[in-house]
C-alpha cells in the first residue's frame, strides 16, 4: 500500500507483522537483492523460498504468515482475525481450573476497586511503582487486561470496566465512575495497560526491597535523600488526580518539613496497606536500618547514573495505545497519523 502510495490503513501493520514473523520462524528476509527486484518481489508478494528453513516449521504457521503477507489488504487479516488464528490459539497454555480463574478474576477486580478508593498519593505511588516493574512482573497481569479488554482495542473502557465489577460486586454507574477516573489518568475516557498496571501492583505484583527503592529513586530525582514539591513537580507535573503536588505531598510528609524521607515513604506505604509492602519493608528495615541505608545510598550516589525519569504523560498514552491497539489506530499508520496532526 505504501509502494502504491494509494493510501494505507492499519492493516500495513499485519503486514510487517507478517515479515517480522517470517524471519523468526525462517531466519532470513522474506524479501532481499537488488532494490528494483526487491520492490518488484513485495509488490507481487512472492517471498525468497529456502524449503530447507521450513521443514521443522508447522502448517499452522506457514499459514500465518502467508495471510498476513497477502498483498490485497482487503484480504489480509485484521488485527483481531490474527490473533483467532489457529497458530495463536493452539499455543501452549497454562490449563486452570474454573475456581482458579473466579479467584483471578475476584483479586483483579478487587484490586481495581481498591486503587480507585486509595488516597491519591498512593496512586501516583502504585503509578510511578508500574514504571519499575519488570518484564515478567509486567506478565502476570497483561492476561487479566486483556480479559476485561473484550473489544481487543488496547484501552478499557467505562463499559468494559463496569461488566467486570457488576460480577463482583452490586454497583451503580455512580460507585464505578469514580474508580474508572481513578485510573483514567490521562482523562481521556479510556485505561491505559501502564494505568491498568499502576492499580494491580498491591494484588498481583510481589512488591520487594528493589522495587521499593526503586520507586523512590524515581521520585528522588535529584538524588537528594529526600521527595520534594520539586521532584513531584518533575515527576509528576503540577497536578495529580486533580490534586496539586503541594497537597499530595503533605499525606506523607509526616514531619511537616515539606519533603518525605525514605523513613517517611516506607512509614506511609505501611500505614496505607499496599498488600504485602509491610512484610517486605518490616524484613529490610531489619537487614538494614533506613539511616544506614541513607548513608550507604549518599556514598554511592555519585558513582550511580540516576534512574531515568518515566515516561510523560502524553508519550505514555501515545505509545501505550499504539503498541496495544493494531486495529483502532494502527501500531505505525496511527503514529504517523498523530504525527500529520500536530501530535
Amino acid at each position: 500500500e505504501v509502494l502504491e502510495g494509494s493510501g494505507y490503513d492499519c492493516k500495513v501493520d499485519l503486514w510487517s507483522l507478517g515479515v517480522i514473523s517470517f524471519i523468526l520462524l525462517a531466519g532470513y528476509m522474506p524479501f532481499s537483492g537488488a532494490w528494483p527486484q526487491m520492490i518488484a518481489n513485495i509488490r507481487a508478494g512472492k517471498w525468497l523460498e529456502k524449503p530447507k528453513r521450513w521443514e521443522k516449521v508447522s502448517n499452522n504457521a506457514k499459514d500465518f504468515v502467508s495471510q498476513l503477507l497477502t498483498v490485497h489488504s482487503d484480504e489480509r487479516p485484521s488485527a483481531s482475525e490474527a490473533l483467532q488464528h489457529p497458530f495463536l490459539v493452539r499455543g501452549p497454555r497454562i490449563r486452570r481450573n474454573s475456581q482458579q480463574r473466579a479467584d483471578d478474576h475476584d483479586e483483579v477486580v478487587s484490586a481495581l476497586r481498591e486503587f480507585g478508593e486509595a488516597a491519591r498519593f498512593r496512586r501516583a505511588v502504585m503509578s510511578l511503582m508500574a514504571w519499575s516493574l519488570n518484564s515478567e512482573e509486567t506478565a502476570q497481569v497483561r492476561d487479566a487486561f486483556m480479559a476485561i479488554d473484550e473489544n481487543r482495542h488496547g484501552t478499557i473502557t467505562l463499559g468494559e470496566l463496569k461488566k467486570a465489577l457488576s460480577g463482583c460486586f452490586d454497583l451503580t454507574d455512580e460507585q464505578v465512575k469514580p474508580i474508572f477516573e481513578a485510573l483514567d489518568t490521562g482523562a481521556n475516557e479510556e485505561i491505559y495497560y501502564s494505568e491498568f498496571l499502576a492499580a494491580m501492583v498491591s494484588k498481583r505484583i510481589e512488591i520487594n526491597e528493589e522495587l521499593l527503592r526503586a520507586t523512590f529513586q524515581r521520585f528522588d530525582v535529584d538524588k537528594s535523600g529526600y521527595i520534594t514539591v520539586a521532584n513531584l513537580k518533575e515527576v509528576l507535573g503540577d497536578s495529580f488526580g486533580g490534586v496539586t503536588v503541594e497537597e499530595l505531598i503533605k499525606e506523607a510528609d509526616f514531619t511537616n518539613d515539606g519533603q518525605v524521607s525514605l523513613d517517611e515513604f516506607i512509614r506511609y506505604l505501611k500505614a496505607d496497606g499496599i498488600g504485602a509492602a509491610a512484610e517486605v519493608i518490616d524484613c529490610a528495615q531489619k537487614a538494614e536500618p533506613v539511616e544506614q541505608m541513607r548513608r550507604r545510598r549518599s556514598k554511592v550516589a555519585s558513582k550511580e547514573p540516576p534512574l531515568p525519569p518515566p515516561p510523560t504523560s502524553p508519550i505514555v498514552r501515545l505509545a501505550s495505545r499504539a503498541l496495544l491497539s493494531c486495529d483502532s489506530t494502527g501500531c505505525g499508520a496511527g503514529l504517523w497519523k498523530l504525527r500529520a496532526r500536530g501530535g
